[in-house]
């Protein structure tokens, strides 16, 4: 007999079925949650991991083939140089882009600030990619309005690579008369200056058009999110807005007929109040400024240790090497260098071991400048290298011209 209490029994039962089922649902999402975490931070260290043994070999391919370009060579053997370069910032650009896609799928992007001149990050990008648009018969212009701050706070590095892959977009889907980056401001407030990244082409047949509705699309840091922009846009624009969001900037293209089409990124960035340090890039000095100052090379890579002594034995310097942390103690007690190029991860005893005891030492071989030379790229890499009184931090592939210049400035400040 089907009485109230039975269906009171029932509608128990049944909730208690219902209150199961739906503590199972929940349980299996936060498993799933938990396994996906633990997947893309597994992934993260398996990409730290990888990114440095690509580094470590990139650096000897590149620092050899920098040092073959000085070489009296015929035009098919420079043709040859040139494109193991060219393809070598490729694959480093090709890396750059996978860490900063696992960074901000893990939410580990970071962005650090420094005293940055607009005008000359202007200067530097244009000389880095002339090469590349003359190649397709493109002039390459630099305009710098003259109502930009002379000195901004932000990611200097970040900066250049997002404005770099917004000029590759541009080169690559420009097929005759010039491109233009062009930086204005917009408005000073007391949040900073609002500037303006214009980078513009001048080929009326150029169409950017479809990128616009990409672009302003809101993304999230889901993979398949990603890779429906990555789709539309190329990785190059794709990691790019994704980083100006970051930064809470925006991104976006317009086209005009018969005109060209002009890629944007708007960003808000503090004015500094002292002067951005000079910065002696482009200048191509390949000298120390001091003949014959000493150098102790800790690393223990033979290739990237041949080709670092290489370089800087031809810029003018006096060169030692040792393959180990403890050894580069050892030569900093018996004897005073002007700066040490200090690797982090080496046998027998690591970079930051060693430059704490080199720190502890008596006498004026403990404030030598140490130089980290590292493939390590990770987030907080060069936050800890400091930390753990390095004074500067170079990743390597090494650019022999970023190599002299810190060079000089850590020697003339010392």
């Amino acid at each position: 007999m089907y009485t109230k209490e039975t269906a009171i029994h029932n509608s128990c039962v049944s909730n208690d079925k219902i209150a199961s089922s739906k503590g199972a649902d929940t349980a299996s999402s936060m498993s799933l949650i938990e396994g996906r975490v633990e997947s893309t931070s597994a992934s993260g260290q398996f990409l730290d991991s990888r990114s440095h043994e690509i580094r470590t070999a990139l650096n000897g391919i590149v620092g050899m083939a920098q040092l073959l370009s000085d070489a009296k060579l015929n035009l098919e053997q420079q043709i040859c140089v040139d494109t193991i370069l060219q393809s070598s910032s490729g694959l480093l650009k090709t890396i750059n882009e996978v860490l900063d896609i696992s960074r901000l799928e893990t939410g580990k992007m970071e962005i650090s600030e420094t005293t940055t001149d607009p005008h000359s990050i202007c200067d530097r990008l244009v000389h880095a990619f002339r090469p590349i648009a003359q190649q397709k018969g493109l002039v390459l212009k630099c305009e710098c309005q003259n109502n930009v701050p002379l000195s901004i706070m932000c990611d200097q590095a970040l900066l250049e690579r997002l404005i770099g892959s917004m000029l590759t977009a541009a080169i690559v889907n420009t097929h005759q008369g010039a491109v233009i980056l062009s930086i204005e401001c917009i408005r000073k407030s007391l949040k900073g200056a609002e500037l303006a990244f214009h980078v513009i082409d001048t080929d009326s047949e150029t169409n950017l058009g479809p990128l616009a509705d990409a672009l302003e699309r809101s993304v999230s840091s889901d993979p398949a999110s990603f890779l429906q922009l990555q789709s539309c846009l190329g990785m190059d624009l794709a990691v790019c807005k994704q980083l100006i969001g970051l930064m809470g900037g925006t991104l976006g293209v317009v086209c005009q007929p018969e005109k060209g089409c002009t890629l944007t990124a708007t960003l808000t960035l503090r004015q500094a109040n002292n002067p951005a340090p000079f910065n002696f890039s482009g200048m191509n000095n390949r000298k120390i400024s001091r003949p014959n100052t000493r150098i102790l090379i800790a690393e223990d890579n033979k290739l990237n240790q041949r080709a670092v002594l290489s370089i800087l034995q031809k810029a003018g310097c006096v060169v030692e090497a040792v393959n180990n942390g403890e050894e580069a103690v050892q030569k900093c007690r018996a004897q005073q260098y002007d700066a040490i190029l200090m690797d982090c991860q080496m046998p027998v005893m690591d970079g930051f071991e060693a430059t704490t005891l080199i720190r502890a030492l008596d006498g004026p071989s403990s404030k030598t400048p140490i130089i980290a030379l590292t493939a390590n790229a990770m987030k907080g890499d060069k936050l800890k290298c400091l930390e753990m009184g390095m004074d500067d931090y170079l990743s390597k592939p090494i650019e022999r011209q970023d190599l002299i210049d810190t060079l000089n400035r850590r020697v003339r400040s010392n």
